[in-house]
């Protein structure tokens, strides 16, 4: 390993590897994509006479799923303690502001713990 925090040689196979599957996800994630907007055309020439109310409905469940995500995405990450010089100002060093850079949100971790997603 460099020790200047760069790269090595022998991460190249790693980072092609990963070049590979982040590509198929992508791909699946344009095939999703285009299914779900099939699917929304569908719905949206079935309920042509309800033209009006049915783009109404179609937003409100799309603002549903997307706030649903965005809420219920940081419980499936573990809950980090802070880290004790961002609980304590450091009085060895000067800071430049008047807080710490980072800001640990709790989410739905107990007192001294913070969620890295939220």
């Amino acid at each position: 390993r460099s020790s200047d925090g760069g790269w090595d040689w022998i991460d190249v196979p790693l980072m092609i590897l990963m070049a590979a599957l982040l590509g198929y996800v992508g791909a699946v994630f344009s095939k999703l994509m285009r299914m779900s907007w099939s699917f929304r055309r569908k719905i949206a020439t079935k309920l042509y006479k309800q033209q009006r109310w049915a783009k109404v409905l179609d937003c409100v469940v799309y603002c549903v799923i997307c706030s649903l995500c965005w809420s219920l995405a940081p419980l499936f990450f573990e809950c980090q303690p802070i880290p004790q010089r961002a609980r304590h100002a450091d009085d060895d060093h000067r800071q430049l502001s008047g807080s710490s850079a980072l800001n640990y949100v709790q989410h739905s971790c107990p007192d001294g713990y913070y969620n890295e997603l939220a």
